[in-house]
């Protein structure tokens, strides 16, 4: 009997030393963790794909002080590059919404990074849940994230204000052998040394797209549009023209680019770009301007008036708003918010199917510079097409 139980406490102290081994070797702080793993649930299911965050050296016509290895200490470009790595990997398995919790799924990260986390939860979980309606696999094989110094706050080495530009380069699951990305997303981060460990204390992303995901801004009403009353205008005007859609997508890979913004300098900028940039490729394709919508005109710059405009009998563009499955390349997507009210236009630059015949529209665009970027990945549940005809 007591040779027995010596065998069974034997067995139980293996067993033990086995699973605080497994624990050690595997970065599992608690055994609620080892289980998370076991199970595949937890950290353990959201790497397993590549992610890669480098620092790039500011472009000619910049300040040459402005890098990141010259200006800021070495473990804070450690500490950045795991947020980013672990934001993407999360983002990348759309681990938040495949566990049904968000927060479980970010647990690490959420008590690494600390206070900044409610936004950065909020923009997680709208992106997620937006990607798992696409028609296609919207998780990643493999991610670049180029970071570029735009300022920083050095006033003491443990309490320090970044702004970084993003430049983002991803290949989808569902989009094999295409790049798709964007660039041109400025980060604001309040770091904070003092309690030893660096933590953010602030995040904000600058996106003009981000300020809607976040519900951030407040939404203005839709601007009326009101019928020109230009004698010359009619119900029935003139319209003809050849639009080229193929013209239209040269223009938008000619002032697009995933390292930094491109822009035509004949045209004004606006800080929501989106339909001014549309505008020039429907331009470039043939659509002649009127005394109405022309550059600078809230025809040309509004998304909601574009759209209301160029589908009004006062128009003598030839489009329409139709079916979200009657899109086709050189077409116009919007992003719609409250009330019906589009927020941001961009240009269908490609069509991807699966087997089963679901697809997903990819749209280049500004305000930042989205280049053949999935519809559904950007974070809006509400998509207009206009068909130009």
């Amino acid at each position: 009997m007591i040779k027995r139980l010596i065998i069974a406490i034997f067995i139980a102290l293996i067993v033990i030393g086995g699973l605080l081994y497994f624990l050690y070797f595997n970065g599992v702080s608690t055994f609620s963790g080892l289980f998370d793993k076991l199970l595949g649930e937890g950290e353990g299911e959201i790497r397993n794909y590549s992610v890669v965050v480098g620092f790039r050296e500011n472009e000619i016509g910049f300040n040459p002080e402005l890098n990141f290895k010259k200006s800021l200490p070495e473990d804070l470009l450690d500490f950045l590059e795991s947020y980013f790595t672990e934001y993407n990997n999360a983002l990348g398995t759309l681990s938040g919404q495949l566990n049904d919790d968000p927060q479980k799924a970010f647990s690490r990260f959420y008590e690494r990074y600390s206070d900044s986390m409610d936004y950065d939860l909020q923009l997680l979980e709208r992106q997620v849940n937006t990607r798992l309606k696409s028609g296609i696999d919207l998780t990643f094989d493999s991610c670049d994230i180029a970071l570029r110094l735009v300022s920083a706050g050095l006033g003491r080495e443990d309490f320090i204000e970044v702004r970084a530009e993003e430049s983002f380069s991803v290949e989808f699951n569902g989009i094999p052998n295409q790049k798709c990305g964007y660039s041109g997303v400025e980060h604001f981060f309040l770091l904070d040394k003092r309690s030893g460990e660096w933590l953010i204390k602030k995040h904000e992303v600058t996106s003009a797209l981000s300020l809607y995901i976040t519900s951030s801004i407040v939404y203005a009403e839709s601007p009326e549009f009101k019928k020109p009353e230009d004698p010359q205008d009619s119900e029935n005007p003139e319209n003809d023209y050849n639009y080229e859609a193929k013209s239209a997508l040269e223009y938008a890979a000619r002032f697009t680019a995933l390292e930094r913004i491109v822009r035509n300098p004949v045209f004004a900028e606006y800080e929501r770009n989106g339909t001014n940039f549309v505008s020039q490729c429907l331009n470039a394709g043939g659509i002649p301007e009127d005394t109405y919508w022309y550059p600078g005109s809230k025809a040309w710059t509004n998304a909601q008036i574009f759209c209301e405009y160029v589908t009004s009998p006062v128009s003598p563009v030839r489009a329409e708003v139709c079916g979200y499955s009657e899109g086709d390349i050189g077409d116009v997507v919007q992003l719609v918010e409250v009330g019906g009210v589009a927020v941001q236009s961009g240009l269908i630059t490609g069509i991807v199917y699966n087997d089963d015949l679901s697809f997903e529209y990819l749209v280049t665009m500004n305000s930042e510079d989205f280049i053949s970027f999935p519809v559904f990945a950007i974070g809006f549940e509400n998509i207009r097409i206009i068909k130009l005809n």
